[in-house]
């Protein structure tokens, strides 16, 4: 393993694969699937592994390792005579993560309520009462501001 793996981002921000003990390919994957997520690489996109290998400062062999792990968790595919691109959303993919985010959302709410204290029901309906107050008045903005969980008692 390179020792001193580390190049630069596009960005301009540089890139410390050393962070942590894993895997180079882990931290490498873990590299790729960031810029996926945060929109860098763009769904459709070709995911070219020479420049990500020098943008890394890494060979191009735990990229080819990353892009396989990357493919079987759906962030990438491979397609004939276009190399590795960004997997793009399916109407059916979407609607399924939306299916897994409202289970998530109710067994949340689900488990905040059951363990609530008396003193988080009271902060919770002086929120919702401001939320109430600028809600009646329009104020989109006031009412996430009202419910906002850095807002004081």
């Amino acid at each position: 393993m390179n020792t001193s793996a580390g190049g630069e981002r596009a960005s301009g921000r540089r890139v410390d694969l050393n962070a942590d003990y894993q895997p180079l390919r882990e931290r490498v994957r873990d590299e790729i699937r960031e810029r996926i997520i945060n929109g860098e690489y763009g769904p459709g996109a070709r995911i070219i592994e020479r420049e990500i290998a020098a943008e890394l400062g890494v060979s191009r062999i735990p990229i080819r390792e990353s892009l396989r792990m990357l493919e079987i968790e759906g962030f990438v595919e491979v397609l004939p005579r276009k190399g590795v691109v960004v997997k793009q959303l399916s109407q059916n993919d979407v609607v399924k993560l939306f299916e897994v985010r409202e289970a998530l959302e109710v067994l949340a709410v689900r488990l905040a309520a059951s363990n609530a204290s008396d003193a988080d029901i009271t902060r919770l309906r002086k929120l919702l009462e401001r939320a109430e107050k600028a809600d009646g008045k329009g104020a989109v903005d006031k009412v996430q501001q009202a419910t906002s969980t850095s807002t004081t008692n």
